[in-house]
């Protein structure tokens, strides 16, 4: 409650500043906007039973240019135009924009010759140049699962639209709410206000007073702000106290050793996936539980490898780990003994 009441008090002088500055700037002319350039970029119309092999195509030319980095490999005309997907239920735009971005350059890192004063620029550009291509590479490999799982057939949502009608012939739920007595006041006050600054600026003796009002509310509003963004910096770093005990779904709620042992189960099953899946989890459990970052499940593996940028030494074992797991869970990739071993050997050394 406290922090809303902060809150309403730099709205409400913001909206007085907004006020004034009407009012001074109504003598000044202004400019029209104009149209937002539409996208004029070329669709080709792509039934939706062709769209995964559109996507596999864009595969192999990610895979090409990979294998034999150059100006002819990577050129961002082999994408080829955006997609118009038509579905059943209706048109899907896909942009190829980003592909194409990663294409030009890798191109253009490819036929940049190497400066005499860095010789190895070159190929600390053409390696990064690699990882954004895989990157490039695991978003179709997850596009394309997603348009499979998407073929396999549409949801059934015939009981949800029946039990939502239910809900709303039956009223149970919130109504238009009438002003408060308190906000009344509120509107009224300020359009006095209005008022009152509208016919102060006609008068250009009293245009030093308004400069001033103006500058006073400014530091008003400054001065509130800067007290509230305070006070939210110090509640954040109470709450990024660990508890002492963490939330069910958070990973450091099993221990990490058993969530190791799950996995050696699974790859003596010789379910690679599952393995390096469980194996990864164990590694975020047990970095969780030593206070790397606060228990939250919702987290992806991107935002616990951003919680590391501070670490290095644990940031590139996790990274090389996280990896890994991506490229077996969600790009379905084959795994076996040897993937799983560097995963295991990658989790002893973050354990430690």
């Amino acid at each position: 409650m406290q922090s809303c009441r902060l809150t309403t008090i730099p709205i409400t002088l913001l909206s007085l500043c907004c006020c004034l500055q009407a009012s001074l700037c109504r003598a000044s002319s202004s400019v029209p906007r104009g149209l937002d350039e539409s996208n004029s970029a070329p669709v080709e119309s792509v039934n939706i039973a062709d769209y995964p092999a559109r996507l596999r195509a864009l595969h192999a030319v990610l895979d090409a240019c990979a294998q034999a980095m150059s100006a002819a490999t990577c050129a961002s005309q082999l994408v080829g135009p955006d997609a118009a997907v038509r579905t059943a239920s209706g048109i899907r735009r896909v942009q190829f924009a980003w592909l194409r971005s990663a294409l030009q350059d890798a191109s253009l890192a490819a036929s940049t010759p190497a400066s005499p004063k860095d010789p190895g620029g070159k190929q600390r550009a053409l390696k990064a140049m690699q990882g954004r291509l895989r990157d490039a590479g695991l978003r179709l490999d997850q596009e394309l699962a997603q348009q499979n799982e998407n073929m396999k057939g549409a949801r059934n949502v015939v009981p949800e639209r029946v039990a939502l009608k239910k809900i709303l012939l039956s009223g149970d739920y919130a109504q238009e709410v009438p002003p408060t007595l308190w906000e009344r006041l509120r509107d009224e006050f300020l359009h006095w206000l209005n008022r009152r600054l509208n016919a102060i600026s006609e008068s250009q003796g009293s245009q030093l007073i308004v400069n001033l009002l103006l500058v006073s509310l400014i530091a008003v509003v400054c001065g509130a702000m800067l007290f509230w963004l305070a006070r939210k910096v110090q509640s954040q770093r109470l709450m990024l106290t660990p508890p002492h005990t963490p939330d069910l779904s958070a990973p450091s709620s099993l221990d990490w050793q058993e969530r190791l042992d799950q996995a050696k189960s699974f790859a003596h099953e010789q379910q690679w996936r599952e393995a390096i899946h469980h194996v990864y989890w164990s590694a975020i459990s047990r970095l969780e539980s030593r206070g790397f970052w606060p228990a939250d499940r919702a987290r992806t593996p991107r935002e616990y490898l951003a919680l590391l940028a501070a670490r290095p030494e644990t940031l590139a074992d996790l990274h090389t780990l996280t990896r890994s797991f991506e490229h077996t869970w969600y790009g379905d990739r084959a795994a076996g003994q040897p993937e799983f071993d560097r995963a295991c050997a990658l989790l002893e050394r973050l354990a430690r």
